[in-house]
């Protein structure tokens, strides 16, 4: 029974990381800094084979004891070169972290991102739907983890991320003009990480979700991808 309950629990991480949308969850990496001149560079793709692809790259730096900045990057697109289907965003964060007893981290983040997608598909009307979207975004976002211990530098670490999403969106498919409805929504982005490897080297996975609410909406078609896995390969070190 729990041979079942584990297949099908890969099964939907595996559907849900075929889909494809106007948005998916930014997986930000857990960075997890503890002092000055930290510097972790993190790079996620999503499970080999699966489509669409989707890579994040996440750089951190702590410019004092306890402030650091992060930039970070999504692009995912199908792996068939006929398909124009895509998503690609950005954004930078100022943070604050802090490290507590037992190698565990606190970091607080605030910022701006911004990016586009464009997503080509059958509603269930089974009317064909060509949206193009353009968003900003403005974010909170809560770290918490552990450094990693032990013989194999187990690390492990969760994220919470609260944003405020503004889209513009245009259906190429009923206005070939540039006509834009607008969606608007708050939600959450928890993810979960954990890793083994050695002092700064690592590999690792990451559980990524969304649970968003609409918020002053236009009617129209908005889809979202609500779960995502990654493997996560990150590299840490101190710049002197």
């Amino acid at each position: 029974m729990k041979k079942r309950h584990l297949a099908l629990a890969v099964l939907i991480l595996l559907h849900t990381s075929l889909a494809f949308s106007q948005y998916m969850p930014t997986k930000e990496d857990v960075s997890l800094l503890s002092k000055k001149n930290d510097l972790r560079v993190s790079v996620s793709v999503n499970s080999p084979g699966l489509m669409p692809l989707s890579s994040t790259t996440t750089i951190t730096y702590g410019i004092t004891e306890d402030i650091s900045i992060q930039c970070h990057g999504i692009t995912s697109r199908f792996c068939d070169l006929d398909s124009d289907n895509y998503f690609h965003g950005a954004s930078g964060a100022l943070g604050k972290h802090k490290q507590l007893t037992n190698k565990s981290v606190i970091e607080l983040f605030v910022g701006t991102g911004f990016g586009s997608s464009h997503f080509c598909y059958e509603n269930i009307e089974y009317k064909e739907v060509d949206l193009a979207a353009i968003y900003m975004q403005y974010f909170l976002k809560f770290n918490y983890g552990k450094i990693g211990t032990g013989t194999c530098h187990f690390e492990r670490g969760l994220s919470l991320k609260c944003e405020f999403s503004d889209f513009r969106v245009v259906d190429h498919y009923i206005s070939k003009r540039s006509e834009y409805y607008k969606k608007r929504h708050i939600a959450l982005e928890p993810s979960f990480y954990s890793a083994l490897g050695g002092d700064n080297f690592k590999v690792g996975a990451m559980l990524s979700g969304i649970i968003p609410l609409e918020i002053a909406s236009d009617s129209g078609d908005f889809e979202y991808d609500y779960i995502h896995f990654a493997i996560n390969f990150s590299y840490r070190l101190s710049v002197k």
